[in-house]
């Protein structure tokens, strides 16, 4: 009740479901007459705010509560009119709970073959619910295993990138390796090779120097 006085006290024009609650709460507190009471004040307020869903499930809370109490021609109204309005709007769960209402209005009022034809609709609806909710559920199931598929397999991909990228690195490790070994070998050939010039030479030299100091003392 307190959040309903909120909601009115903030201008909220649609507080039908409030009221709904309120009502189912009174019911259960086996006060069918205060049910009935908010059950009422969510059909107007669900009227004013052109709430159509709110309206069609406030006739047949009514239906259902007057049912309860005994006012089967009350009921009957409440329980046509919401199914008057269930031709235009195909609201399932209202509509199975609509002729599950009907099914017992009729039993009550001795119409036992109507009841049976209206019950056989409410279980069809139920079924056709129950069905949609499996596939609903079944493939949202799929969906997920789809993900964690997909998850699964990236995890792999990314598994073997990785192991891909390290046998990269592995091999341009080695690479350089290699190459910068191959390289000091160059250098350490060229340092040879310019020392062993240069030991040629000196030597060349000095051979040149020992002739030329034989030929002086041979002329002598």
């Amino acid at each position: 009740l307190k959040s309903l006085e909120l909601s009115e006290a903030a201008g909220i024009d649609d507080v039908t479901g409030q009221l709904h609650i309120i009502g189912y709460n009174y019911r259960r507190q086996k006060q069918p007459h205060k049910a009935a009471e908010y059950y009422q004040r969510a059909l107007e307020t669900a009227t004013r705010a052109s709430n159509y869903w709110g309206m069609i499930r406030s006739r047949n809370n009514l239906g259902s509560i007057h049912l309860e109490l005994g006012n089967y021609s009350t009921a009957a109204m409440h329980l046509r009119q919401a199914e008057g309005m269930l031709q235009e709007y195909d609201f399932k769960e209202l509509r199975k709970d609509n002729h599950f209402m009907m099914s017992q209005l009729f039993e009550k009022t001795g119409q036992y073959a109507r009841a049976l034809e209206t019950y056989k609709q409410y279980e069809q609806i139920k079924d056709e619910m129950y069905n949609a909710e499996k596939l609903k559920v079944i493939s949202e199931l799929k969906t997920v295993h789809e993900i964690e598929s997909k998850e699964q397999e990236i995890k792999l991909l990314q598994a073997e990138n990785e192991v891909i990228v390290k046998e990269i690195q592995a091999r341009k490790t080695r690479y350089q390796i290699i190459f910068t070994a191959g390289m000091l070998v160059l250098v350490l050939l060229a340092i040879l090779y310019i020392q062993s010039r240069q030991k040629m030479y000196a030597y060349r030299q000095l051979v040149l120097k020992n002739l030329e100091i034989i030929e002086r003392e041979k002329s002598q």
